[in-house]
């Protein structure tokens, strides 16, 4: 099903057209929440729901402008869904690095060193985070940029202050000083 196929499915009520949505967009965002912005199981299965939720109301109230990709667009929706996330929380409680790490799949390799780079994440502000997730699951600066709503000379000078803050707090953790 093509993506005007898709938005026209959707728009018309068919439940098909929001099957294939679900089935083509649950995958990517879950794990964007999930391991992207460590957020815990239930609260990642939560966001993403709400997220495919958000965007298929907006498909069917012709809210989708089509300024972006389908997949840009929805990614800044989960985006912004983790952003309220870590807002509530900081709002109840300090976040805690630990529980940060509970729903994340095994290490690979060494877990101590999995853990520090987990932490070292954790310290990172969430715009730096965001940019060194898209950037890691290999998206361009250009797409990087239409998803933050950034010129991509912006999104670039951000990345590259992304990584080095994160090689920073690597060291920090005693990252490549063994």
């Amino acid at each position: 099903m093509t993506e005007d196929d898709l938005l026209r499915g959707i728009r018309e009520g068919d439940p098909k057209a929001e099957e294939d949505f679900d089935r083509q967009f649950r995958p990517p965002i879950a794990k964007l929440l999930a391991v992207g912005f460590r957020i815990p199981a239930q609260d990642s299965e939560d966001l993403t729901q709400r997220t495919l939720f958000r965007a298929i109301a907006a498909i069917r109230g012709d809210r989708f402008r089509r300024d972006s990709t389908l997949k840009t667009w929805i990614t800044s929706i989960a985006i912004n869904a983790a952003r309220d996330y870590r807002r509530a929380l900081k709002r109840n409680a300090a976040l805690d690095t630990d529980s940060n790490l509970a729903g994340l799949p095994a290490p690979r390799g060494d877990p101590e060193t999995r853990i520090a780079v987990e932490r070292a994440l954790a310290t990172l502000r969430p715009r730096f985070q965001a940019v060194l997730q898209l950037w890691a699951q290999g998206w361009t600066t250009y797409e990087i940029a239409k998803v933050l709503r950034l010129s991509p000379g912006r999104t670039g000078a951000i990345l590259a202050e992304a990584k080095e803050a994160f090689r920073t707090a690597l060291r920090r953790e005693g990252f490549g000083q063994r």
